[in-house]
């Protein structure tokens, strides 16, 4: 097996806190945004293949595992200019950007506010609604989820150790990268640690990110993307039902649906992405 490629870690202050990232490779720049409940480590099974290839840009969003909470509640927008200060930080001109989820989602708005800066877009898992469906998902998924009113003024997710959780069997939403947990197996166990550990310290945050972007209306934003898109979707992902609007959505987007993938591509198949991601980047 090949030796892991050494990265260099970096700190990036803005006026709202320190945005951590960690950069490894070299090659065409990518930047690599994770979802909510991830961080940078959400891309390792992936890393040792695409960094041989590509100057891999490994984020942790603000408010995410190593970077810090801001002072106050960010739109999507907010996230996608502290997206641009991290490529400018960076001194890059132009960049690819990989996304999974809510990472997805600030993939779409940084090429469609900043196209001079976005050369080409992988989405895994892109979410795909207008506002009507967003405040919808809102008040019927994540709502009914936040029981625990111990830690906070707002009620936000409860902590459930593994045991605990597969304890609950089927009747529960609970997934871990995006697969029920009742189906998770042994090995998932890690995954789910690294999700409570982060949790633990931005559950709030958490319930933020989730209001915002229910409220970034998707379909406006993905008619204003121009560069060359590539969407891959788990085949029983739970967002796979915005596929087919994404595609119409995003001009000249390319979709692939991934089989066995019954949470994110990324993480239920990282191979398989990986060679999806350098081929897209490459060609």
């Amino acid at each position: 097996m090949a030796t892991p490629l050494m990265g260099t870690e970096h700190h990036i202050y803005r006026k709202d806190g320190m945005v951590y990232l960690y950069a490894v490779g070299g090659g065409e720049p990518v930047l690599f945004i994770h979802g909510v409940r991830g961080s940078g480590w959400t891309w390792r099974e992936s890393m040792d293949t695409l960094s041989r290839h590509f100057a891999c840009y490994i984020v942790d969003m603000p408010g995410y595992d190593r970077s810090d909470i801001p002072p106050k509640q960010y739109s999507m927008d907010d996230f996608a200019d502290a997206m641009l200060d991290v490529i400018d930080a960076s001194g890059l001109e132009r960049v690819n950007v990989v996304g999974e989820h809510t990472g997805a989602i600030l993939g779409v708005l940084l090429a469609g506010k900043y196209p001079q800066r976005v050369k080409k877009l992988v989405l895994d898992g892109l979410p795909y609604w207008n506002l009507e469906q967003g405040k919808k998902i809102w008040e019927r998924f994540f709502l009914p989820r936040y029981t625990d009113t111990t830690s906070s003024h707002i009620p936000v997710y409860p902590l459930i150790p593994w045991e605990e959780a597969r304890a609950m069997g089927s009747g529960t939403s609970l997934t871990v990268a995006g697969r029920p947990l009742h189906e998770a197996p042994e090995a998932d166990r890690e995954i789910w640690e690294k999700q409570e550990e982060i949790h633990r310290r931005s559950r709030l945050w958490e319930r933020y990110t989730h209001e915002s972007t229910t409220k970034c209306d998707m379909v406006e934003a993905g008619s204003k993307v121009n560069c060359p898109t590539l969407l891959l979707y788990g085949d029983r992902d739970p967002v796979r039902p915005s596929a087919e609007k994404a595609k119409d959505g995003i001009k000249g987007s390319i979709f692939k649906e991934i089989a066995n993938s019954p949470g994110y591509v990324h993480a239920q198949q990282p191979e398989e992405f990986a060679k999806q991601v350098q081929a897209f980047l490459l060609d």
